[in-house]
């Protein structure tokens, strides 16, 4: 559940086509451009990604481009479906890739340091947790957690700087929820969550709250 179906593998005038089901509802990203979700209800999105992402890891599967256009929102059901595995690979097959524009696997904005080649690790599911840290970070405050749009700094901010936490942008969000996003983007993945299922839990105690 949450995740898009592959229905068939076609063959075409131009090579194979993946057929994949019909969704409803527009990427999150763009469904945030023309509405103003409560924060319980940004909360409940945040829940069911992190649901979606669960069930996704636990098929040892690392998707590796977590963010807002590749997550399908239906406002009238409030369902939430992750999709494009363009670049997903299974556990134990992730290698670390080489620093540069054509060597980078993922969207910069949302790109975990790991993703970088700046730092001696490989991309995992925490990977992925670094990545739904940024998306949730702007799905609460507006804004991403890193303003610059230079590449190169972008990068050196996901591996050396820490964003203003999010309820010291917007004091309506509550300490405990800012402090779980703060979580996700931690540097080290170590020190996130380690897994969506314990993530899930923490957002669902703060929705308890809202």
């Amino acid at each position: 559940p949450g995740i898009v179906r592959a229905l068939a593998l076609e063959s075409t005038g131009t090579g194979p086509a993946l057929i994949l089901q019909l969704l409803k509802g527009v990427p999150l990203d763009e469904y945030l451009l023309s509405a103003k979700p409560t924060l319980a209800e940004a909360v409940e999105i945040a829940i069911k990604v992190t649901t979606a992402l669960a069930g996704l890891h636990a098929h040892k599967i690392v998707h590796k481009d977590i963010k807002p256009h590749h997550v399908f929102f239906d406002a009238q059901t409030g369902e939430v479906c992750i999709l494009d595995f363009g670049i997903a690979t299974r556990v134990g097959h992730v290698a670390a890739h080489a620093v540069g524009q054509g060597g980078l696997e993922g969207t910069l904005a949302y790109l975990s340091p790991e993703q970088t080649g700046r730092v001696n690790l490989s991309p995992d599911r925490r990977s992925d947790l670094y990545s739904l840290g940024v998306l949730l970070y702007e799905l609460f405050t507006g804004v991403l957690p890193f303003s610059t749009i230079d590449p190169m700094e972008l990068l050196y901010s996901h591996v050396a700087r820490r964003p203003l936490a999010p309820h010291l942008r917007d004091p309506q969000i509550p300490e405990a929820l800012s402090a779980i996003v703060m979580k996700l983007l931690a540097k080290a993945p170590e020190e996130r969550y380690q897994s969506a299922v314990g993530l899930r839990t923490d957002l669902e105690a703060c929705a308890a709250y809202l």
